[in-house]
């Protein structure tokens, strides 16, 4: 071992071959995907999330109390159609029926009562009449005694006849007087009996009225029993038909012949007008000028038609291919602070049957369009706190295959998600990095390659290595 250990030491000293000489490293320079700008007429459209709505639908309940006795037709059920007006079930009310035969009884009972107290009346009227006669007659005599007991003491002083004559023409004046005074009272007491008489019979009256309105009460409850689909007067015109609907669909029967209907706040029957469906969006606080203006030039039904196209995945196969067009019918006006957003309704014509409420899609506005308008990908900008900026690459003056990067604030106008407009900061014919978060600052010196993402359509996913591959 002693001997062998210089050996190895001076061949790993020396080597087995001739020196290594170093080579200097090649440029790797990254290469970038770039796009030019283009000029396109550019429409202004919103996606929201969609889902279809009946125009017009409503809860059946029942305003008494009672038991489903029968429906309209007989064999009523989900999907049938009924007019508009017309009944489509009835309730049995048996305690609302003994209530009306109650309340006709006090009815009649109280026309009865008005009828005595008219009778009444009239005979204290008539007692009034024969009272007021009597005292007429009394007052007549009252007065003859007055002058035959004048005449008699005229004729006593004279001495042509007996003083006892003068103290009996008095005696008969007194008791006339008297019998004057009891027809005067009597005839008061007649009037006020001839009142109470008119009194009595007001009240009856009055107990008419009270009868008659609590008859009217229960006959129109009972009424109620027999439960009609909502008249046209208060329905929502159609866009189909430009009138108020005229038949609905049922939608849900939850009742049966038999069951017993106690509270008012139960669902019977559910109703809905298809022949127009609507969608509600939630449009965002910056697109309402938009959607406000398209309202406001409408001139009628079919004017804004288009501006609305409703996309149904589900339907993708059917004839429409799952893509309807509607109008845009009345916004809510105002801005939910919540959200930022303003509730618009879109309206469907749907007498086709195709749309089903409960059908889920997107619904895409467009809102309007700039022409000439200078678009790049949305991935191509940087956001930042003094505005966005792209990165821009300037062609080498020593070779043209490569460039030299360079930031460039712009001003932008409409985005979409996919593609934004530049309405400010370039020209249209710089060569502008799609990857905008390329990890490349001003004055490096990359490879421009041309991009595969398509600005005006959907977008082509760059593989990673054809960011990072090298230029060796």
């Amino acid at each position: 071992m002693r001997s062998t250990f210089p050996i190895l030491v001076i061949l790993l000293v020396t080597g087995c071959g001739s020196p290594a000489t170093s080579t200097p490293p090649r440029d790797r320079l990254v290469r970038v995907e770039t796009t030019v700008p283009t000029v396109e007429t550019f429409p202004i459209r919103v996606d929201l999330s969609a889902t279809v709505e009946p125009l017009y639908r409503v809860d059946v309940c029942a305003r008494v109390t009672g038991v489903v006795a029968e429906f309209f037709p007989a064999n009523l059920d989900v999907g049938q159609r009924v007019a508009a007006g017309a009944p489509i079930l009835r309730l049995d009310v048996p305690e609302l029926d003994a209530q009306r035969e109650q309340r006709k009884a006090a009815l009649a009972l109280a026309k009865d009562q008005v009828g005595q107290a008219k009778e009444a009346e009239r005979v204290a009227e008539q007692e009034v009449i024969e009272s007021e006669a009597q005292l007429k007659r009394y007052a007549a005599d009252v007065k003859y005694r007055r002058l035959e007991t004048k005449r008699v003491t005229e004729l006593s002083a004279k001495g042509v006849i007996q003083p006892e004559r003068v103290e009996e023409a008095e005696r008969q004046l007194d008791v006339a007087e008297a019998t004057a005074d009891a027809a005067r009272a009597a005839v008061d007491t007649k009037k006020v009996k001839r009142s109470s008489a008119g009194a009595d019979r007001r009240t009856a009256e009055s107990r008419v009225s009270v009868a008659a309105a609590d008859l009217k009460t229960t006959e129109e409850m009972i009424a109620l029993a027999t439960i009609k689909a909502p008249p046209p007067s208060e329905g929502i015109p159609s866009l189909a038909s430009n009138d108020v609907p005229s038949t609905y669909i049922v939608t849900r029967r939850n009742v049966d012949r038999g069951a017993t209907v106690k509270d008012s706040a139960q669902t019977l029957l559910t109703l809905m007008q298809l022949e127009t469906v609507r969608v509600l969006v939630d449009v965002s606080e910056r697109d309402v000028p938009a959607v406000e203006e398209l309202l406001r030039n409408s001139k009628n039904a079919s004017s804004t038609e288009g501006n609305a196209v409703l996309t149904l995945p589900a339907l993708r196969e059917a004839p429409s291919h799952g893509v309807f067009r509607g109008r845009i019918a009345r916004t809510a006006g105002v801005i939910d602070p919540t959200t930022r957003t303003m509730r618009t309704e879109i309206e469907f014509d749907n007498r086709r049957g195709d749309l089903r409420p409960g059908m889920f899609g997107t619904m895409t506005l467009t809102l309007g369009t700039r022409t000439n308008a200078l678009i790049l990908p949305s991935s191509s900008f940087v956001r930042r706190d003094s505005g966005p900026e792209v990165l821009v690459v300037d062609p080498s003056a020593d070779n043209p295959a490569r460039g030299v990067v360079r930031v460039v604030p712009v001003k932008i106008g409409y985005d979409d998600g996919r593609r934004v407009q530049v309405t400010a900061g370039l020209t249209g014919k710089e060569r502008v990095i799609v990857r905008g978060n390329t990890p490349i600052t001003t004055g490096d010196l990359v490879i421009p390659v041309e991009s595969r993402l398509v600005t005006n359509g959907a977008t082509k996913e760059s593989s990673p290595n054809a960011l990072r591959s090298k230029d060796r």
